[in-house]
């Protein structure tokens, strides 16, 4: 009676992942079980050392968190400075440059008539873009260039007379 031998037929890129899988595996077994062997050699050292380590590491995480909250300040300065929020439009509106003091009292003033504060800002040449939470479609753009162009209402009512 004969046995029978199952044999699989193995394609060799396979046989090559098959291989380097086992050498990983067989790696990382070899490290862990050094590791172990150098803890238990060097108890002495760990007793002094994990202390100092993590006394190093919440030092150096304080610093970099401070360090990292500045930063956002900064950053967050210089976009308020170059950014307003126009709520007619519901967006921001970025600045060519930072306002002047002359220049927040004439937007108050003209803001106080009745006048749409983008209309004010694009008047002032002030306006660098405005940020879309979408794109502009064909119609907006061109509405936008009339809306432009055309004189503010204040002008418009006054240049009859």
């Amino acid at each position: 009676m004969t046995k029978k031998v199952e044999v699989e037929v193995i394609n060799p890129k396979d046989f090559e992942r098959r291989c380097k899988r086992e050498n990983f595996k067989r790696k990382v077994k070899e490290s862990i079980h050094k590791t172990f062997v150098w803890i238990v050699d060097n108890k002495e050292f760990l007793v002094i050392a994990i202390p100092a380590i993590a006394t190093v590491v919440k030092g150096t995480s304080k610093i970099v968190t401070k360090i990292s909250n500045n930063i956002a300040i900064e950053q967050e300065k210089k976009i308020k400075a170059s950014r307003i929020y126009d709520r007619s439009l519901g967006k921001y509106v970025e600045l060519k440059r930072p306002l002047k003091n002359s220049d927040m009292k004439t937007i108050l003033e003209r803001r106080d008539d009745g006048e749409k504060l983008s209309n004010i800002l694009m008047d002032m040449d002030l306006v660098k873009w405005i940020r879309l939470s979408k794109p502009f479609s064909f119609c907006e753009v061109i509405y936008a260039r009339w809306l432009h162009a055309l004189p503010s209402w204040n002008q418009r009512t006054t240049m009859g007379n």
